[in-house]
């Protein structure tokens, strides 16, 4: 039995460089580890040993076969995907990201078959790598994978959602990589309660940090960082639903003194919260000192808003696909430039504005030109910019 102990602890630490040879030598290794397991109960009933417990064996085999799946996995290539462990004989599978297909991960299929879950449609890009999901009304994530009542409560302990991107944007790696095996951050002890980790790379909060996690690849190594969860709302508290357009509703005389004013980034619908919004509380705000509504226009309608610190860094947002800073370039701004413009503004079918966040790209008109008689006149001042096209259409006015 002893020399059969000897055996399986070498094979452990052999690694062989064909894939098939890797399976082959963990089937090998796995039977000699039944025959000692079977070995040593036969000779703790002949000496009447009570002390042996089935669990023991289930712990110390858990425990090896970990070690035999973390020396595989570096070795094996997954291509674009991660050497994952798994229950069944070989105990390791590469686990491929989409659109990469097994068994190795490097033959990309977009859309065949299609990740996109809960109805959405698949959308192959230009590339042969390409696509994206286009989420039927309330899913959202990469793959619709996140519902409308996808959120946490409290520091997410019990958060059993499907979101599995980091604030940073950044996709998580499944539970069961080999990389998170190597660091080994957590109790195996079978009296821990289920901590929602597993087979998959859903975010989850296992050691009670603040709020959900997960671990990532970045250049190469295990980093983590918080997820892009949304915290549940309060039961019976429902603040204002602003999104993070001030001209829209910070200006009129109503909000001149400061009440429990609140503003919601990364939203895309007004009518409905949604998985990606960040309601952040304002504690204060400064208009500007030339505001003017008057009957012809609206001027230096313009504030700075001061937000509440959200995250532990000190920063007032969470970054995120949906939710980014906006990088101002310097003027003067030459005509004819193209500029990307987003807001709820009125359209052709609506004409009391849209409650579904718009976006297009229009070019500088020439100042004078737009200050003419025929256009605008002298509704337009130096401090606004003139975008469009002069034979109407999707314009802008700022």
């Amino acid at each position: 039995m002893f020399a059969l102990l000897l055996l399986l602890l070498s094979l452990q630490c052999f690694n062989p460089t064909e894939a098939e040879n890797k399976g082959l030598i963990l089937d090998l290794i796995f039977e000699i580890a039944e025959g000692v397991i079977a070995a040593f109960k036969e000779l703790s009933n002949e000496f009447d040993v009570e002390s042996y417990d089935d669990d023991d064996e289930t712990d110390w085999l858990s425990g090896l076969f970990d070690e035999i799946v973390i020396n595989v996995c570096k070795n094996v290539k997954c291509g674009r995907g991660e050497c994952v462990r798994i229950d069944e004989q070989p105990f390791y599978e590469c686990k491929c990201i989409a659109p990469f297909q097994p068994p190795n991960c490097r033959r990309p299929s977009p859309c065949n078959p299609s990740p996109c879950l809960n109805g959405g449609t698949c959308v192959k890009g230009r590339t042969r790598a390409s696509f994206h999901c286009n989420c039927t009304e309330n899913y959202s994530g990469k793959f619709c994978q996140v519902g409308p009542d996808d959120c946490y409560e409290g520091n997410g302990a019990s958060y059993r959602g499907f979101v599995s991107e980091t604030v940073s944007g950044h996709e998580c790696l499944p539970w069961n990589s080999y990389l998170i095996m190597t660091f080994s951050p957590f109790d195996d002890d079978e009296d821990v309660k289920d901590d929602g980790t597993g087979p998959h790379n859903y975010c989850r909060n296992p050691d009670e940090e603040s709020q959900p996690w997960c671990f990532i690849r970045y250049k190469n190594k295990l980093r983590w960082n918080n997820c892009n969860v949304t915290r549940c709302p309060e039961p019976g508290i429902y603040p204002p639903h602003f999104p993070l357009f001030p001209s829209l509703f910070l200006f009129n005389p109503a909000y001149e003194e400061l009440y429990e004013m609140q503003v919601v980034l990364g939203g895309v619908d007004l009518k409905k919260r949604e998985a990606a919004d960040q309601t952040i509380e304002v504690e204060g705000y400064i208009v500007h000192e030339d505001f003017n509504a008057s009957s012809t226009g609206v001027y230096n309608d313009i504030a700075l808003l001061k937000l509440k610190n959200v995250t532990e860094d000190g920063l007032c947002a969470r970054e995120t696909r949906y939710v980014k800073s906006a990088c101002l370039p310097p003027g003067p701004f030459p005509d004819g430039m193209e500029c990307s413009i987003s807001g709820f503004g009125v359209t052709e079918k609506d004409d009391s504005g849209s409650t579904q966040l718009l976006d297009t790209k229009v070019l500088l008109i020439n100042q004078s030109r737009c200050m003419e008689p025929d256009v605008l006149g002298d509704v337009l001042d130096d401090s606004m910019l003139c975008a469009g096209r002069m034979q109407g259409g999707v314009d802008t006015c700022q």
